[in-house]
């Protein structure tokens, strides 16, 4: 690893996760690992939809009002920014520079961050009129993390 990216990974280290909580996260982490693959997802996917109810976003006449909202709220927490996009009938969200915590990036940190912007944007959907069966699915790891929006009953 060159000096500037281990320069990088300790800045990220500390602005992102405060020493109080590295211990918490980690603990977390590693307690969540243990769970069997259900268990964990539900309570992801519930920590996900809880920052959403939190949000209480009002209805979006568009998805570009949609996404600049969106974005306003990633912004005040810095967690990165969405682009929506309809594509082939089919609507894609893509989720730039999620805060993997303090230099977490293995498969596991971005596992457990894409379950929680799962049950996070299929709620806002649902709140914004989405129909009852359709989710948010998570379909690519990285930068971005890549979504589709889609009918589960047809799935």
């Amino acid at each position: 690893m060159s000096n500037a990216s281990a320069q990088s990974l300790r800045y990220l280290e500390q602005q992102h996760c405060t020493k109080q909580w590295r211990l918490v996260v980690d603990s977390l982490a590693n307690a969540l690992a243990t769970l069997e693959p259900a268990l964990k997802q539900s309570i992801l996917h519930r920590t996900g939809q809880q920052m959403a109810e939190s949000f209480s976003l009002d209805v979006q006449p568009s998805l570009a009002a949609l996404t600049k909202q969106l974005n306003e709220f990633w912004f005040q927490l810095d967690w990165g920014y969405v682009e929506i996009s309809l594509k082939q009938e089919r609507l894609y969200l893509e989720h730039h520079h999620c805060p993997v915590p303090y230099g977490r990036y293995d498969s596991h940190a971005y596992a457990s961050l894409s379950m929680v912007l799962e049950g996070f944007y299929s709620t806002i959907l649902a709140q914004q009129g989405g129909e009852d069966s359709a989710r948010v699915i998570f379909m690519q790891s990285g930068n971005p993390m890549i979504f589709e929006y889609k009918n589960q009953e047809n799935a």
